[in-house]
């Protein structure tokens, strides 16, 4: 029986999904959004790539 170790650089989340109100310019409108976690590793992605990571 093997134990795989696996070097993690990132780690991303999805959370329970809600009913948010949402300014469209004119009046509030409810929207369904996902929070995004994202954990990275500083010594292998600086602040920028993590950004890069959540644009896309």
């Amino acid at each position: 029986m093997q134990t795989l170790v696996m070097n993690v650089v990132a780690i991303m989340g999805l959370t329970r999904t809600e009913m948010q109100p949402i300014w469209t310019g004119a009046e509030f409108d409810p929207r369904l959004m996902v929070p995004v976690d994202l954990s990275y590793d500083h010594r292998a992605m600086n602040g920028a790539g993590a950004a890069r990571v959540m644009f896309h």
